[in-house]
């Protein structure tokens, strides 16, 4: 059980001078021994359990690694602690092949309850349900008697020290149903199905396995200071639909690992590729994204979808689908974009509805744009008529299997080289990538859908606009007696500043 933390000296970790992932494995150890021994004498004498023997024992450790893993990665300094969720259904630690080595007696009543008692984790919030259907899960934080821990680490750090998390699946088949509710309105809910391992699964489950092998070896973080980053964590937790859909949204760097979600048995519809923490950013701050401390870029399929369907019926696709079909009262760029992507949510809620929608999408607020659902609706059938037959049929699931495709063979052309060039990061349709490999990401998007399609489609490039950042509390008073305030840019700072993105890539790259 402790052969392999016996060569870690205690002085070495105390000073911070041993293997990061060292530190977490004797954080680790060392609680699952006092867990231990606080359920076998130290408890309430009601409460006592016996020592576990070694092999349960050793599953003690894995819920430890997981508790800790997933509160710790997400604490960031001048902040509270991010906080983790955590499953308290007994239900939830059924075997399968979702679920494999996490049990409720070990994971809950042994470990969670422990270091809760213990005093390493606080409970913030108890979940909740409808009925029978979780709602949202229960939410505990790290205490500062866990981060201590880490020694003197800084907490930007934290999320370098915690290894990735495990999947026990990567391929996911995903269905949703509505659950009615006597008296209720009737809500929908997902649910995760067994299937049948086929030689396609196997490969898909082959190919994502090594393309996390690379996200392994390289660090993605952001151009944030902590200031600015815990600025967009806070504007994310008030954007999060957590009461909803029982996900929350707190930013854990450690997090990049993908999986693929399909929606049907046949694995005809989805497919997309799902899990790293940049898929849940604000759009704004993917300019920010760093791979091994270098900048990207962003390329994307434009009008995917349309062009898609377009060239299924061996029509050549428009260059912009969502462009001039709501009319912009503003000549402005910013404006245009902004109406552009309210036609565009319109467009996709109308190929994934498989019935004509009587009101517009959640969060689709028509009014401010000056138009109607039932409006905007007869203006996108308008302006493709050669495509109408696709919108209300629920087609959506079918194109998001062909640009999942589209995505597994740009991240495997890239990764076919070897694991220490800069790996691809999708988000759906668009993927951010090193600077560098601007050119060969665009010729490898267009010749994979050539070589589908036997034509081209647009491609999108959002480079990097190196635009000035909020200033940061700690930016000293004589330098911004020297510029105006606005002038004041990342380049005037990159002295003596608060660089955590630089601080984590140093830690991360010592880890290695």
């Amino acid at each position: 059980f402790y052969t392999r933390y016996s060569l870690i000296e205690p002085n070495k970790f105390a000073q911070g001078e041993c293997m990061a992932s060292q530190i977490f494995d004797a954080v680790c150890i060392s609680l699952t021994d006092e867990i231990q021994a606080y359920w076998a004498g130290d408890a309430p004498v009601e409460h006592r359990k016996k020592r576990l023997g070694s092999k349960t024992a050793d599953k003690l450790l894995r819920s430890v690694e997981r508790l800790v893993r997933d509160s710790v990665a997400v604490s960031y300094r001048r902040a509270k602690s991010g906080y983790a969720s955590i499953n308290l259904n007994s239900n939830a630690y059924t075997e399968s092949r979702y679920q494999r080595g996490l049990s409720y007696r070990v994971h809950i009543e042994r470990a969670y309850r422990g270091l809760l008692a213990l005093g390493y984790l606080r409970q913030t919030k108890n979940g909740a349900s409808n009925g029978t259907v979780g709602r949202y899960l229960t939410r505990y934080e790290a205490t500062k008697k866990l981060t201590d821990l880490f020694g003197d680490k800084n907490l930007e750090t934290l999320a370098v020290l915690m290894p990735a998390p495990t999947l026990d699946e990567q391929i996911i088949v995903q269905v949703s149903k509505t659950i009615s509710r006597p008296g209720k309105k009737p809500i929908r809910v997902r649910e995760k199905l067994e299937y049948e391992d086929t030689p396609e699964t196997i490969s898909m489950r082959t190919n994502v396995e090594r393309l996390n092998d690379i996200l392994r070896r390289h660090w993605i973080d952001l151009e944030l200071t902590t200031y600015e980053l815990q600025n967009m964590c806070d504007e994310m937790k008030g954007k999060q639909q957590a009461e909803d859909t029982g996900h929350d949204s707190n930013l854990d760097l450690s997090n990049r690992y993908l999986y693929r979600v399909f929606n049907d048995l046949g694995f005809e519809r989805g497919g997309r590729f799902y899990g790293p923490w940049w898929q849940m950013i604000p759009k704004r701050y993917r300019e920010r994204i760093l791979i091994d401390g270098k900048n990207t870029v962003e390329l994307d399929y434009s009008g995917l979808h349309p062009a898609i369907l377009y060239v299924e019926r061996g029509l050549s696709p428009p260059t912009d689908p969502y462009a001039d079909i709501l009319e912009c009262p503003v000549d402005s760029e910013d404006v245009r974009k902004e109406y552009r992507d309210v036609v565009k949510r319109a467009f996709n809620a109308m190929l994934n509805a498989s019935k004509p929608l009587s009101r517009a999408p959640s969060g689709l607020k028509l009014k401010n744009y000056g138009t109607t659902w039932k409006a905007l609706s007869k203006a996108i059938l308008e302006a493709h008529p050669a495509i109408a037959d696709a919108f209300y049929s629920d087609c959506g699931a079918r194109l998001q299997r062909i640009d999942s495709d589209l995505a597994e063979g740009v991240m495997l052309h890239f990764a076919a080289y070897s694991t220490t060039r800069p790996p691809v990061l999708p988000i759906h349709d668009s993927f951010i990538m090193h600077h560098g490999y601007e050119e060969e990401l665009e010729d490898v998007m267009n010749a994979l859908f050539r070589k589908r399609f036997n034509t081209t489609c647009s491609i999108d490039i959002k480079v990097k606009k190196h635009e000035n950042i909020p200033l940061d509390a700690q930016i000293s008073t004589s330098l911004a007696a020297t510029k105006p305030m606005s002038w004041i840019t990342l380049s005037d700072i990159m002295h003596g500043q608060d660089l955590r993105y630089e601080v984590a890539l140093d830690a991360f790259r010592s880890n290695k």
